[in-house]
Parts: C-alpha cells; sequence; structure tokens
C-alpha cells in the first residue's frame, strides 16, 4: 500500500513537470522525453513490485500511447492539486512531438473535450483516486458478493460458459437474456454471475431510457464512455434492463465495444429489436416446491435464533404462495420479522388476497365436524389426500412436464340446500392447508360485452399467484348450459361460458364448485370436472348425529329433548337442523329457561313453514302434545 502511494506521488511530480512547460510558446520536446522515461521508470518498477497502481491499471487498460500517457499525467496533477483544466491548443502544442507517432486519430475515452479545454472523464478521475464513481441517474456500478443459490443453477452455467468463451469469441457480440416477472431473481443471477468470475456489475436501470438527455448527442457519448471505461477500469460486466422504450441504436453502438453483456427482460416484452447482439434468453419460472421448502427451512431454522410457525399455520400454507423467486424469499423473510418481533398476522400473511372479485372463507372447520354418509365420507377424504399429493406428484414424478396442459384438480359438490357443500369446501381448505376464496358473482359478471371475460381472467390469474383454492359457489349460475344462438346476446353468453371453461381447465389450482341444480350445468363442464361428490339428505342414523353435534356444550339443554325422536320424526338437511337448534335456543334465552323439547319443534315447524313443506298426521300429533 505504501509502495502504491511512493509511485502514485512519483507520476504526480511527472505531471508538476510538464505544467510548468505549459504556458510556454515553444515545443516541450526535452521535458516530453525526460518524462517518457520516467514515466517508464514507475512503470517497470510497480510490475516488479507487484503492486496496484490505479495509473498503470489505466494504461495497461486502455492501451494508451505516450502521447496518452503524457496527457494522463498533467491532467492529474491539475486535479489533484485543485487547478483549472488547462486549453487544448497550449496541451498539442506541448505534445507535438508525439502527436505524428499516434496511430489513433481520436483521444481514448478517458479524456473529455469541454470547449476549448481537456480533462478527465468522471469515472477516470475517480479510478486514479481509488474510489467509486459518481454516474448518471440510472446506471449503477455495485461490487456484488456471494450469496446462497436456490434454483439458479441452470442460468449460471450457461452464464459461465459464454463468458469463459469470451477471450475466444470468434461469433458477433452475444448476451445473456434474463427473462422473468418482476421479483423472479434476474438481478441476483446476474450478480452472482459477475462474483463467480470475480467482476463488478455495471446496471442500466430502465429508467435510464427515458431521461430527457438521451436526445443530446454529447450526453450520450459522454455517457456511454462512461459505461465502456467502467467495464475496463473496473472489471465490470454490462447489464441492460431491457424496457419498450429502450433505444436498439444506443444498444447497438454498445456491441462493437463490449462484446458480451447480460440483459434483464420482463417476459412480457417481445424481444423484437435489433440490438446488434446474439441473444441467448434464459427464463427464471416459479420456483419448485422442494425448492420453497429449502428456504422456509433456512430461513426459520437455520438462521439464529431458529422461530418456529405460530399455531394453525403449517409448512404448506406458506410453501404454497405461488411468488417469483426474490419476491418468495423476502416474504419468509418478513414472516420471519414479524415472528420474532411477535406480530404475525396470518390472515395478511397468509391469506391475503388484493382481488375485488375474491372474498376469504374461513377455513376453522374440521373433518370430524363433516356429516356424510359412509360412501360419500371415504370419497371426499380420498379428494382430500389427492389435492395434498397433487403438487408433488406433477414436479417430483414429472407429470408437469409431460403434460402441460389441464393439471389442475376441480371438485363439483351437488345435492339438495343444506347438505354441507359450502361447509365441505372449507373442511377440504382447512384439511389440504390451502386458502380458500369465494368467488364473488356480482364483481364478476357484468353486462358490458367482454367485461365478464376480463373478470374471469384476473380472477384466474390471482388465483395462480396465491396457489389457493378457486369456491364458486351456486356455480350453476355461471356454468350454465349454452344455448342455441338466436341473436347476439346468446353469442357474448355462449362465449362467456367457452372462456371459463378454458379457464378452468388451464388453471393448475384447485377449484370447487357448488350447486343445487346439477341439471342446469354445461354438459362440457361436467365431462372436465375431476371429481363429482353428492350430498344426499341426511338419513336417520346421520340426522340424529347432526341433532347432537349441533348444539353446543355450552347450551344447557333439558332432560325432555329426545333426539332420537327428532332424527326418525323429521326429515330435514343439516342446515335445516342447525337453524332449528338455533332458533330453539333463542326461544329459551328469552324465556329464561333451558332449551325444551317444546323450543326445538317451534324451530322445527319455523322451517317446515319457510320451505312450504306440510307437515303429516304424525308430525302435528307430535306438536300438539307440546301445544304447537
Amino acid at each position: 500500500m505504501e509502495k502504491a502511494k511512493i509511485l502514485s506521488n512519483r507520476i504526480l511530480e511527472i505531471g508538476r513537470m510538464l505544467v510548468e512547460k505549459l504556458s510556454a510558446d515553444e515545443e516541450g520536446i526535452a521535458e516530453c522525453e525526460e518524462s517518457k522515461v520516467l514515466i517508464a521508470d514507475v512503470l517497470d518498477e510497480t510490475e516488479k513490485a507487484n503492486c496496484f497502481l490505479p495509473y498503470e491499471q489505466l494504461v495497461t487498460g486502455l492501451k494508451l500511447d505516450d502521447y496518452e500517457k503524457l496527457l494522463l499525467c498533467l491532467l492529474w496533477y491539475l486535479e489533484a492539486d485543485g487547478q483549472e483544466m488547462p486549453i487544448w491548443s497550449q496541451v498539442k502544442r506541448l505534445l507535438r512531438p508525439y502527436e505524428k507517432q499516434r496511430k489513433k486519430e481520436a483521444l481514448s475515452v478517458c479524456f473529455w473535450h469541454c470547449g476549448r479545454q481537456v480533462q478527465l472523464s468522471p469515472v477516470t478521475r475517480a479510478f486514479l483516486l481509488g474510489e467509486m464513481p459518481v454516474l448518471a441517474d440510472g446506471i449503477r456500478l455495485e461490487l456484488p458478493i456471494y450469496e446462497k443459490r436456490y434454483d439458479e443453477a441452470d442460468r449460471l452455467r450457461v452464464g459461465n460458459r459464454m463468458l469463459d468463451m469470451l477471450n475466444s469469441w470468434e461469433m458477433q457480440p452475444a448476451a445473456l437474456v434474463l427473462s422473468g416477472e418482476e421479483g423472479s431473481g434476474r438481478h441476483f443471477v446476474a450478480q452472482q454471475l459477475a462474483v463467480d468470475h470475480d467482476y463488478a456489475l455495471l446496471t442500466v436501470e430502465g429508467s435510464f431510457w427515458k431521461k430527457d438527455a438521451m436526445s443530446d448527442a454529447t450526453s450520450v457519448n459522454r455517457l456511454w464512455n462512461d459505461m465502456i471505461l467502467c467495464s475496463e477500469l473496473y472489471h465490470a460486466l454490462i447489464c441492460l434492463e431491457i424496457e419498450e422504450v429502450t433505444q436498439e441504436h444506443l444498444v447497438k453502438y454498445l456491441s462493437t465495444c463490449v462484446p458480451f453483456v447480460l440483459m434483464v427482460h420482463d417476459k412480457r416484452v417481445p424481444l423484437h429489436k435489433d440490438f446488434g447482439y446474439s441473444l441467448n434468453e434464459q427464463k427464471l419460472e416459479l420456483p419448485k416446491v422442494e425448492i420453497k421448502e429449502e428456504i422456509l427451512n433456512d430461513f426459520l431454522s437455520k438462521r439464529e435464533p431458529a422461530v418456529s410457525l405460530p399455531e394453525g399455520v403449517v409448512p404448506r400454507m406458506l410453501i404454497s404462495k405461488q411468488l417469483p423467486m426474490g419476491s418468495y424469499i423476502r416474504y419468509i423473510n418478513n414472516i420471519r420479522v414479524e415472528i420474532m418481533a411477535e406480530s404475525f398476522d396470518k390472515e395478511r400473511n397468509v391469506f391475503r388476497s388484493d382481488s375485488v372479485n375474491l372474498t376469504l372463507l374461513p377455513a376453522e372447520r374440521k373433518l370430524e365436524e363433516l356429516m356424510l354418509p359412509e360412501q360419500q365420507y371415504e370419497q371426499f377424504t380420498k379428494i382430500c389426500s389427492i389435492i395434498s399429493a397433487g403438487k408433488q406428484v406433477r414436479e417430483y414424478w414429472g407429470y408437469d412436464k409431460k403434460y402441460s396442459y389441464g393439471n389442475g384438480i376441480s371438485v363439483l359438490f351437488y345435492g339438495a340446500p343444506g347438505t354441507g357443500k359450502t361447509m365441505a369446501a372449507q373442511v377440504l381448505a382447512n384439511t389440504v392447508g390451502m386458502p380458500i376464496f369465494r368467488v364473488d358473482l356480482s364483481q364478476l359478471i357484468s353486462k358490458y360485452i367482454g367485461e365478464t371475460q376480463k373478470n374471469i381472467g384476473r380472477i384466474f390469474a390471482e388465483a395462480q399467484k396465491c396457489d389457493c383454492i378457486l369456491f364458486f359457489d351456486e356455480a350453476d349460475a355461471l356454468f350454465a348450459k349454452r344455448s342455441e344462438v338466436s341473436d347476439a346476446q346468446d353469442r357474448y353468453s355462449n362465449a362467456e361460458t367457452a372462456y371459463l371453461l378454458q379457464c378452468i381447465e388451464q388453471f393448475d389450482g384447485v377449484s370447487v364448485l357448488a350447486t343445487n341444480l346439477l341439471q342446469n350445468f354445461d354438459e362440457a363442464f361436467r365431462r372436465r370436472i375431476t371429481y363429482m361428490l353428492h350430498f344426499p339428505l341426511p338419513d336417520e342414523m346421520l340426522r340424529l348425529q347432526l341433532w347432537q353435534s349441533v348444539i353446543p356444550k355450552e347450551a344447557e339443554v333439558s332432560d325432555d329433548v329426545d333426539y332420537v325422536m327428532l332424527a326418525r320424526m323429521f326429515e330435514m338437511s343439516g342446515a335445516a337442523i342447525k337453524n332449528a337448534s338455533f332458533h330453539g335456543a333463542c326461544c329459551a334465552w328469552s324465556q329464561k329457561e333451558n332449551i325444551t323439547m317444546q323450543h326445538l319443534l317451534d324451530g322445527i315447524k319455523n322451517e317446515y313453514l319457510k320451505t312450504g313443506k306440510a307437515l303429516s298426521e304424525e308430525q302435528r300429533q307430535l306438536m300438539g302434545l307440546w301445544n304447537l
């Protein structure tokens, strides 16, 4: 370090000698020759001492000739001494002996002409001082560090091969294009690629292309010179953020100077411009299940202090979150911080959806609460097991590669009103550890042509990000049969149904549909449903279980309540039984009594009146015993 400082001071002293001769009218032949020899001595000594001297690195890296070496000494001294920059005509007169020897027509990019004066570029000045340069807005130079990599091996391998071939590049300039959505880790891959080859990283941000300065040729040239200088002096990989407004002629110019660049590209923007580079596009997709498991384990278990998930939150709930790699890592890190700060919010972090068309349903109901006949119960538990295993089977056993379309699971619950279809959807969500969102049909269906399809598209796009269960209640209103086309309204209505069918088939997640009117369903939907489960009205044995389970343990019930009789005498759905028990409980509370048989029969009578169902003679006699 001390040696490098001594050598730098010697270069500055050479510059001082040249400045003293600068104002003279005659050519500085003797001074220039002496300075040339002194510079050569410093460069030789630097090589022997094997130390880092910015002046030597700059001279070697930019291949400066004797004329430029002397000019660099002169200008560096003036910069260091705080003196005004010289008139270009005076400099040319001083260095005229070497002008005829030059093979270049123009000065190196490390010098700037400013009117009648010549000066060092800001990047050159910063490099000589051993500092990071101050660059224009939208250009960022960084020194990345190694960080753990999760799913970037393929992209890094391709980039490493391209960089290894750089010195023997025989084809036209090439670019590694990292395509993905925001938060997918494109910049992370660029940083780690730079780390692997001991490069700095110079990023040209998307905002750079939108600046007014881009219309000024002088400003553009200087900006591009700064980039090339950073690439050479700071050993930096150039990374361009490609936007719709990216000016291809500027990138084309860069391709004549820099043989390899990285491009960060939004996959939604087509790569149709001619940038002068051969493009090798590598797409960054959503992380797989095993990668998300590794990230979750690293952040919660392997970091100090280790933290545990709050009660009611299982790993599947977090792993199922469909986020790009970078966004997912930030998501898990935020959860870690909230858990440590004891401010974790389950609904916000696990079940949140910003869609106005989706409503979160509580999913606290447990499997043992679901009252179904044995056959339906077994089929329901099998559906839960298949949904839980589906994502792992697709990813680990390669089903997603072999069958890239129609890998989602759709379930249709159908049966009479009140038989537990909505409750079953909540139980399903709780059992498989996924949030469940009810589709708000009032926000979905529009009278304006094309708006319904847009709303449908938004719903499924949001569901893909959440990896949730989509629940369509009263689904026959949306999945109705397509009709014969007699007017424009029929044609657009059929188009909406067809589009919904297409979205259901393309959706990789889980969709649950519930209907009371199976006969109203379009036949094409019924063919494409993965599982159909019938919810029948409960038989006597199931009704008995329902009566015994709907009244909470805390409720005070009289001994005269005969659940067996209620189950035998009244054919009711589970919802009707629940409503009747609640009606009876409210009546009992208002009368300051325990729940009696009379109160429950009054609730049953109310349910029959609601549906217009007539009581049988035997039922009326039973009611009469209780003065009803």
